[in-house]
């Protein structure tokens, strides 16, 4: 037998760089076109959008309307196709969260969502028990990214506390026995996070607390 009628989403909330390839995949089986929806979240959005990704948290739809159109898809007949979406051209490439929810026409509750992230940024953490060390970087370029603004957040997504990275894209994030879950830098447009529980011990100690 054919397989059910589906549309899905298949980006597991993913990084794109605004200079590399920004094309989204959309499977789906028994429909010609679908309904597209791409929200951009704007800063003041960011507690939310940390609840949902880190959290799992199901939120309402917020941010900057950016599409909104029914778009063809590939005939695959009825069989599961892939039909690729250039978000790169949607959304002028520009920095920045993107809500994308992809339904089909006829049955708005059963389409499905994810959130890209578009950013030049890349964070690494390296925890103590007291602090922790953000380094922060352009992917593009390799280098340090000065003035970035670091915010570590709580399990229920609260700050604790905010730093500015120095000259070498360093920050230090002391915790005075806060839990942190994620830790965020944003610079301009660029934003980036990082769960905490994936990042590493420091390894030399003699640079705890320098």
């Amino acid at each position: 037998p054919p397989p059910p009628k589906t549309v899905r989403l298949p980006v597991a909330d993913g990084q794109l760089m605004p200079d590399g390839g920004m094309k989204i995949p959309i499977l789906h089986s028994g429909y010609d076109e679908v309904r597209l929806e791409i929200d951009r979240l704007v800063d003041e959005h960011l507690p939310m959008v940390l609840a949902e990704v880190v959290g799992g948290r199901s939120l309402p739809r917020v941010g900057e309307e950016i599409f909104d159109r029914i778009v063809p898809l590939d005939d695959g007949g009825s069989s599961i196709t892939e039909t690729s979406i250039d978000l790169g051209t949607i959304v002028d490439r520009r920095p920045g969260l993107y809500r994308l929810q992809a339904t089909p026409p006829d049955r708005r509750w059963s389409g499905d969502r994810t959130i890209v992230l578009v950013s030049d940024l890349a964070m690494d953490l390296q925890v103590t028990r007291d602090e922790i060390l953000v380094w922060v970087t352009s992917v593009s370029t390799g280098r340090p990214v000065d003035r970035a603004h670091v915010v570590a957040w709580a399990p229920n997504i609260t700050p604790i506390v905010d730093v500015v990275t120095d000259a070498n894209g360093i920050a230090r994030l002391p915790l005075d026995g806060d839990a942190c879950r994620v830790v965020t830098a944003t610079r301009e447009d660029d934003v980036i996070f990082a769960r905490t529980k994936l990042a590493r011990g420091l390894e030399d100690q003699t640079l705890a607390g320098a």
